[in-house]
């Protein structure tokens, strides 16, 4: 059974720490290829609200570096910019740096394709027969999601369900300039009892 921390703090860091610290994750971190993927779809120097904020990332990392990664990567690929841009205009490439994590755009090559084995269930196939996905995201041990609470202009509130499928294909193959993005019109109201942001965990 899956396990779900809320906390509620002013500061997002002692909030983040809270909730993390309910989890058992030092099995999921130690010694691993740890990835962590914010949301990063779409910022601009006057709009920064639909992306993870950094002084979340910056939480998430400085959590997940006590429990000894063998390695750790900030990874990302933006559906609707140039990821690296969204990262350095949004103030995350900053945090990245100075938390001495790698960061990884797996909107670019070298890109690998992957089966897609919809089984024998009718009801679950579809036409698509692979996805062309960069290789490093195959060799990640450990994944978290550091989705920000937001609201949506289309679908009011996002929560954690659309932040792991990963630039899937990369937009590398699908070219950002295709692609439209419907952004935050709002951050995430201050006096919601929930003022963290979703981390969630996967194993390999």
């Amino acid at each position: 059974m899956s396990k779900i921390a809320i906390t509620h703090h002013e500061d997002v860091e002692r909030g983040i720490s809270d909730a993390l610290n309910h989890l058992d994750l030092e099995p999921l971190i130690r010694g691993k290829l740890v990835a962590v993927k914010p949301n990063e779809t779409w910022a601009s120097a006057d709009d920064t609200t639909g992306v993870t904020q950094p002084d979340t990332l910056r939480a998430v990392l400085r959590y997940v570096k006590q429990y000894g990664p063998r390695q750790l990567v900030v990874t990302g690929g933006s559906g609707a910019a140039e990821t690296d841009e969204v990262f350095r205009v949004a103030g995350l490439k900053d945090v990245v740096e100075r938390e001495e994590a790698i960061f990884v755009d797996h909107n670019r090559p070298p890109f690998t394709s992957v089966a897609l084995d919809y089984g024998a269930d009718v009801e679950v196939k579809g036409p698509q027969r692979s996805v062309m996905v960069n290789a490093r995201v195959l060799e990640y041990e450990t994944l978290i999601a550091v989705n920000q609470l937001k609201l949506h202009e289309t679908a009011t509130v996002t929560l954690a369900l659309k932040n792991i499928a990963m630039s899937f294909p990369a937009a590398g193959i699908v070219s950002t300039s295709s692609m439209t993005c419907i952004r935050s019109s709002r951050p995430w109201p201050s006096d919601s009892p929930f003022t963290s942001p979703l981390p969630s965990v996967i194993r390999r």
